[in-house]
């Protein structure tokens, strides 16, 4: 037997499923494109389902206001749990890539390493640290096209019984 509050649920879910997609789309275009919208819209959805089952309508605050805050916090949450970075260093290389563009456009060109550290109040040691720290190396998919004959990575890639036999064969010749 399906209760009415069940009902009422379903009902809200598939009322506000058009928000979440929305919330999720809009997120997506300001992320790295190596995540997967179909994901991020996963998440969106467990973000309004509990929206749905938090939601005390005694507090005043409309429906939709909750639900955008608590699906937005969701991707968030699901953004921040996938990324191996630290958020602090995420943080450093936003405010090293902000001084960079501040000075480019106040020079007119790219700014030194000393132009730089002494925008950001650090030695050119420290801004040497903070930049390897900050570097994002490119996530790319073993599925993506290599070469412009459209040649999968992953067939350029030696399987894993290719090297065991390739340090096998030179091993042996040692």
């Amino acid at each position: 037997m399906v209760t009415t509050t069940a009902v009422v649920r379903d009902e809200m879910l598939n009322s506000h499923y058009p928000l979440a997609r929305k919330i999720a789309c809009r997120m997506y275009e300001e992320l790295p494109k190596t995540l997967d919208v179909d994901d991020l819209i996963h998440e969106a959805v467990l973000g309004l389902i509990e929206a749905i089952d938090r939601f005390d309508a005694e507090r005043g605050v409309p429906f939709q206001n909750y639900a955008r805050y608590r699906i937005r916090g969701a991707v968030v949450d699901a953004v921040r749990g996938e990324d191996w970075m630290p958020q602090s260093v995420r943080r450093k290389g936003k405010r090293l890539e902000r001084a960079r563009r501040h000075l480019a456009s106040r020079l007119g060109r790219e700014p030194s390493r000393e132009e730089l550290a002494a925008q950001l109040g650090l030695d050119v040691e420290e801004l040497h640290t903070l930049q390897d720290k900050a570097a994002v190396p490119q996530v790319l998919s073993l599925d993506a096209p290599a070469t412009d004959d459209g040649s999968l990575l992953c067939e350029l890639v030696p399987s894993a019984d290719d090297c065991f036999q390739i340090v096998e064969t030179r091993e042996v010749a040692v």
